[in-house]
């Protein structure tokens, strides 16, 4: 008995102590500390994402090329978003475009209930839907900025991701 209530305890503290994704009406704070924290609105609606149980956010730079990879999955709601660019030791404005390392991508698997377009489809930049991302703060490990971008799917419908923020400390 001494043992299933430690370990009922223990599963209690474990996901209380999780940061659970607030998909509310405010995006987070942008801090210059390596949170780990994502937020961005999809066509006006907020999503943010923490590392937790229940999402993951991935940042990598490859110092050797100046590659910066950047990728939020959600489980509730079920999306990614992702995008790529090459740094170029200056904090400030990067393009966010169709040809490479300057990408970016946003997947709803959602059926279109996070996106509001009624479809699960995979969105990315192409030479007319582009966007930014803006670094205020990097120092090798921790990274925190800004971004937006415009991406299509296949079929040619249109999602606005506005209002990025990230700030994150790397893998």
């Amino acid at each position: 008995m001494k043992y299933k209530i430690l370990f009922i305890a223990l599963i209690i503290f474990f996901f209380s102590a999780c940061k659970k994704e607030s998909n509310g009406t405010q995006l987070p704070a942008i801090t210059h500390s390596g949170h780990d924290v994502l937020g961005y609105k999809i066509n006006g609606k907020v999503v943010s994402v923490y590392n937790s149980f229940l999402s993951l956010i991935t940042f990598y730079y490859y110092q050797s090329s100046g590659i910066v990879d950047i990728y939020a999955s959600n489980r509730n709601p079920d999306c990614t978003l992702g995008f790529t660019f090459q740094y170029h030791d200056s904090l400030g404005n990067y393009p966010l475009s169709w040809i490479y390392p300057y990408n970016a991508n946003f997947l709803d698997n959602t059926n279109g209930k996070i996106s509001g377009t009624h479809c699960s489809a995979n969105y990315s930049i192409d030479s007319i839907y582009n966007g930014t991302v803006t670094i205020a703060f990097f120092d090798g490990n921790n990274i925190s900025g800004y971004f937006q971008f415009d991406a299509i799917s296949d079929s040619g419908v249109v999602v606005h991701i506005t209002d990025g923020i990230f700030d994150l400390y790397e893998n």
